[in-house]
């Protein structure tokens, strides 16, 4: 327990050191809002590109032959890409097993007079949900916002470096309604899944044309590119971490040095060195605990910030917050601060603090009376 003379003398040291306990403090704040909203900001990214790919069925690969013969192991890929007013509007069927749309705002298809639009494309003509478009001499409600896994990014082709929604865009729409207003003029290729191999396609299909999800710059750009930012988050991160670690070791020495004859003075008195350790670990510890609350709270209120970077970019699905990173994050920011600190402290203290000797005991007499 730190009795009301311990908690003066170390209220008295923590103001005596408030310059280098406020930088130990601002750095502390620093790596956790770092470490909490950066990284896990962006490896939520990555998880939620992960996950929609998996859920929503990303193809393998893609390729045209004639020789498919209903084959249930691909799906066909039918689209009508319509030209309005200089721009590419890419119109696709809804496919059933392959590609699979997520609406990310507004409802899913219900009639074959609605549409669903990418987001950045919605955006970029300035249209909103329930707004109609023309298409074919027809007129289409735009019911919501979605995109497929292969389409994130959101280019006309693998050859175009960046998407830009003012030019592209892609729509899907309901069977009956492509069957009924774009068969006419379409393009197909076909898609597969896991359950077929690269080889076995390449067998049995004979294809004229063959691209792996490994080569398609769609897919991988956009996987590249979220994996990039949570890597640079880990560096960043190790960077103010190891700058904390050695600005708190150099406050500890020097206290250390400071407050020889004061705690030559508490070990004269009875004092252990663990109950020396754990008065001199009081303030460090309070300001580490203080600021790692502080930076939980700026990294959380980041993450969002973080998450929609590259939105104007690609069309991301629905973003969720990666849990198991959010929880790992916070615990190793306070174990790794924390443990630290103890470790020190326990180097620091953890010998023979005095000899009883007559020379000792003036001068702790002498400084005792003062």
């Amino acid at each position: 327990m730190v009795n009301t003379k311990q908690r003066k003398r170390i209220i008295r040291r923590m103001r005596k050191n408030g310059p280098k306990l406020l930088a130990i403090f601002i750095l502390v704040t620093i790596t956790t809002s770092l470490f909490i909203g950066y990284f896990v900001g962006t490896s939520s990214v990555l998880s939620s590109l992960h996950q929609f790919n998996k859920t929503n069925r990303l193809e393998q690969g893609y390729f045209i032959s004639d020789q498919i013969n209903n084959d249930l192991r691909v799906e066909k890929i039918v689209y009508r890409d319509i030209v309005i007013n200089d721009q590419t509007l890419r119109v696709f069927k809804e496919t059933t097993h392959l590609n699979q749309y997520q609406v990310t705002t507004g409802a899913d298809i219900s009639s074959d007079k609605q549409i669903l639009l990418d987001k950045n494309y919605l955006q970029a003509n300035g249209w909103s949900l329930h707004n109609e478009i023309e298409l074919m001499g027809e007129l289409f409600e735009i019911i919501g916002t979605a995109i497929s896994p292969d389409y994130v990014m959101t280019k006309k082709s693998e050859l175009v470096l960046q998407p830009n929604p003012l030019a592209f865009g892609v729509a899907y729409v309901s069977e009956e309604a492509f069957n009924k207003y774009f068969l006419n003029g379409s393009t197909s290729y076909y898609a597969y899944g896991s359950d077929i191999s690269l080889e076995e396609v390449v067998d049995q299909f004979s294809p004229h044309f063959l691209r792996d999800t490994l080569n398609n710059s769609r897919v991988q750009q956009v996987l590249g590119d979220a994996e990039s930012p949570q890597q640079l988050s880990i560096l960043i991160v190790s960077i103010f971490c190891v700058i904390t670690i050695i600005l708190i070791l150099i406050y500890f020495l020097e206290e250390k040095r400071k407050e020889e004859k004061n705690i030559l003075t508490l070990s004269y008195l009875g004092f252990s060195n663990k109950e020396i350790a754990n008065h001199y670990l009081t303030d460090i510890l309070f300001i580490v605990n203080i600021a790692l609350l502080v930076g939980i709270c700026l990294g959380h209120q980041a993450i969002p910030y973080v998450m929609d970077m590259n939105q104007t970019i690609y069309n991301f699905p629905i973003l969720t917050i990666n849990r198991e990173m959010y929880i790992l994050a916070v615990v190793l920011s306070f174990l790794l601060f924390n443990i630290f600190c103890f470790v020190i402290i326990k180097i620091s203290f953890g010998r023979k603090l005095y000899r009883k000797t007559s020379k000792n005991y003036f001068a702790i007499t002498m400084l005792s009376s003062k």
